[in-house]
């Protein structure tokens, strides 16, 4: 195999006396990579439990940790393969940790429970069984099967107490109200927010520090509705901006009922939010209600019929409607002012949040009541109790870490696969468990994972955690970025197929606070053939799916050189 075109880039991942992170796009051998830091790290340890690799699901716990041991008993028992200098670096790297393993009398072979190879959760759960006291609960919670049944119970007890009289009978009061007294949809609700508290508890702030929460909530509103704004007054030329200006003019001066919100010209930029409800306003004038650009004006926009200027005014109109649609991006911008909050709140919706961050501090403390008594807990809990008993070790300062002497070690390198699936409680583990780490202190961490791949949003996976990380340090830790860009899956036309096409789709910049991701592109490692590519084929009419599966079927039968490697996605 020859040497890739980012061998250099591969070559600093396994430099081990650094932390990194790591893009690894799709077919770039990122698992491969993971695992050869791994054994790298696990070569110059005193104990195999001082490395921790944390993966995103128990498959591919399972799968790694498979892949090291068979690695392991490769290079305890055979010689290094001949003529492949890839597949040799593999066979070495092993080959170091069993000497390791012999030195230190690991017997990891035997013992491959020592590989700290586990998922998030699986790591969360032995840190609250090691140590329930600091984990906030005072018993070994074990994960449930079903934690509905007890997102429901701590709904049921919390409403029970409209009628004994608890201290939050009022704010559920007010929200029955809300809600037509329909005790049985606020239990729903309470149960589904219950399930999702990992996304909501770190932001749910203390009932006396409410007001400066709400502060805080309209200056995010401001700013966001400024950010807009911004992003529309760059994405047209200021000249079609004073076009458009005097047009509006003239239409809000033959509306029968005057719009006040159309009176304001959109060049005055004294205050940014007022202007706001001028876009709100213009909006109507430029788009259908389906959000589309208008073909066409009349009277009710403010363009009556007529000869010479009523015409020239509405010709001017539709042409500017019309640069407006061919500009990139332009009309995006603008359709996202219908979806903006305003920027301020109501007393009502001030006093309803108000309720609402009680009912919530109520529902989560009788949750864990629930858990408590039961003995069992969600993967949620399991978590916010790890951070609990990592946060109280951090407070107690230096001396024997109980946290040491409950798991028998103590971490020296951390892996993470998959990182741009983290979630801020994963996350905020990661930071607590490299607390006190400093660079050159021989303690690492390496971030491996493709933010152009997160798609667990509704898991809380927070993609601009990847971007963050590779902006800012994580605690006093600086990591190295590196991106690899060989790509050893898929031929040369399909690489590049799929390079000119996602470079149109991805965004030019990254964004952390949006969760925006540039586009990276990946160099080809195979050749392939004219076949292979990008190829679109349509089918319609009654007869689509025998004319798909018919042409599926001659695509396949004109394939070359079928392997075992090859794959057919279908519809279920």
């Amino acid at each position: 195999m020859t040497r890739p075109d980012d061998f250099a880039v591969r070559q600093q991942a396994l430099s081990v006396n650094h932390s990194c992170i790591v893009q690894a796009p799709a077919g770039s051998g990122k698992t491969e990579l993971l695992i050869r830091r791994y054994l790298t790290l696990l070569a110059r340890v005193e104990q195999p439990e001082q490395v921790l690799a944390i993966t995103f699901t128990r498959k591919a716990a399972a799968e790694m940790l498979t892949r090291v041991v068979q690695l392991l008993e490769g290079a305890a028992l055979g010689e290094s393969p001949a003529g492949d200098e890839f597949l040799a670096e593999g066979w070495r790297l092993a080959r170091a940790v069993v000497e390791q393993d012999r030195r230190q009398q690991w017997g990891i072979i035997q013992q491959p429970a020592r590989l700290r190879i586990v998922t998030i959760d699986s790591f969360s759960q032995g840190l609250n069984q090691a140590l329930p006291l600091l984990a906030g609960s005072g018993v070994q919670l074990i994960p449930t099967d079903n934690p509905e049944l007890l997102y429901r119970e701590a709904a049921r007890e919390l409403l029970a107490g409209i009628d004994q009289g608890s201290a939050c009978k009022a704010e559920l009061m007010t929200l029955l109200g809300h809600l037509d007294n329909q005790r049985r949809r606020l239990e729903g609700l309470l149960v589904e927010m219950l399930s999702k508290r990992d996304q909501w508890l770190k932001a749910l702030p203390h009932p006396k520090q409410y007001d400066q929460f709400i502060a805080g909530m309209e200056r995010s509103l401001a700013r966001l509705c400024a950010q807009w704004l911004e992003r529309w007054r760059t994405a047209m030329p200021s000249a079609w901006f004073l076009q458009l200006a005097d047009l509006i003019d003239y239409a809000a001066g033959n509306f029968e009922n005057q719009q006040p919100a159309l009176t304001g010209p959109a060049h005055h930029r004294d205050d940014e939010l007022n202007e706001l409800d001028y876009w709100r306003a213009v909006v109507g004038l430029l788009l259908t209600q389906e959000g589309n650009p208008r073909k066409t004006v009349n009277k009710s926009q403010g363009f009556p019929p007529g000869k010479g200027d009523p015409a020239d005014k509405k010709a001017a109109f539709i042409q500017l409607i019309a640069e407006l649609n061919k500009t990139p991006n332009a009309l995006a911008v603008l359709t996202e002012l219908t979806r903006l909050p305003a920027p301020s709140m109501s007393a009502e919706d001030r006093e309803l949040i108000r309720t609402l961050v009680v009912v919530l501090h109520y529902a989560a403390a009788e949750l864990q009541l629930v858990f408590q008594a039961r003995g069992e807990g969600d993967f949620a809990e399991l978590s916010l109790r790890a951070l609990q008993a990592l946060s109280a070790e951090e407070r107690a300062g230096d001396g024997p870490s109980e946290l040491a002497l409950a798991l028998d070690y103590k971490l020296q390198h951390i892996l993470v696969d998959e990182f741009q699936d983290t979630s801020w409680l994963q996350y905020r583990l990661i930071e607590l468990l490299t607390a006190g780490w400093q660079p050159g202190d021989g303690r690492t961490l390496f971030l491996v994972g493709d933010p152009m791949q997160s798609i667990y949003r509704f898991r809380e996976a927070d993609v601009g955690l990847f971007l963050r990380a590779w902006q800012e340090p994580i605690g006093d830790l600086e990591l190295q970025p590196l991106t690899l860009s060989a790509n050893f899956r898929s031929d040369a036309p399909l690489v590049e197929d799929n390079n000119r096409l996602f470079q149109q789709l991805f965004p030019t910049t990254n964004d952390i606070a949006r969760g925006a991701v540039r586009f990276s592109p990946s160099t080809p490692t195979r050749t392939g053939v004219s076949q292979t590519g990008l190829f679109c084929h349509g089918f319609s009419g009654e007869a689509a799916r025998t004319d798909e599966a018919l042409a599926l079927a001659m695509q396949i039968e004109a394939a070359p050189g079928q392997g075992q490697g090859d794959a057919i996605l279908v519809k279920s």
